[in-house]
């Protein structure tokens, strides 16, 4: 009679413990995914996360490798018999990013109620420049009133400044001397 009970409270706990398995999903009658379609799944996602981090480190690295360049390859102020004065510039970009604007200072006594030098500035044409393009500009060098300076003399030497402008916002710099010369 003794091991009918012990039987009785054995099967008793363990109905118990099933009981309590399958109500709380631990002991359950459905079956998991297989192991090859979790290997899959997860193969899967290393890939995509393996794609997406190479496509950050890319246009990271290629942002990096942006640099704008430019070069002045031709500067003039030439003047004529009348005593006309030209200003002529051409630039290149030399770097890999595209200029939005450029210009040119030419740094003359423009306003001559100012003291000092002023700029006598000229837009570069075409004003976006992509990287390996040439753009210029040509002006009658003029005072703010429009009329024609002819007060510079053959052999002068002027400073002049090219300033292109990025879409970033981003600025270049690039000063040199130009003489006047005879055309």
């Amino acid at each position: 009679m003794l091991v009918k009970q012990d039987e009785k409270k054995r099967r008793f706990a363990l109905t118990a413990v099933l009981y309590f398995m399958s109500m709380t999903g631990i002991y359950s009658k459905r079956r998991a995914i297989s192991p090859a379609v979790t290997s899959i799944i997860l193969i899967g996602v290393a890939v995509a996360a393996g794609i997406s981090g190479y496509s950050v480190f890319a246009s990271a690295a290629n942002t990096a490798s942006l640099k704008g360049s430019m070069t002045i390859e031709n500067a003039n102020v030439l003047k004529q018999t009348n005593g006309e004065q030209w200003l002529s510039v051409t630039i290149k970009n030399s770097g890999n990013k595209v200029f939005s604007s450029s210009v040119v200072n030419l740094q003359i006594d423009a306003d001559p109620i100012t003291v000092g030098l002023q700029p006598f500035t000229v837009p570069i044409f075409p004003a976006t420049l992509g990287p390996g393009q040439t753009g210029s500009a040509s002006a009658r060098i003029v005072d703010v009133s429009g009329s024609p300076i002819i007060a510079h003399n053959i052999g002068d030497t002027l400073p002049l400044e090219v300033i292109v402008t990025t879409p970033e916002g981003s600025t270049l710099r690039e000063m040199m001397s130009v003489s006047v010369r005879m055309s």
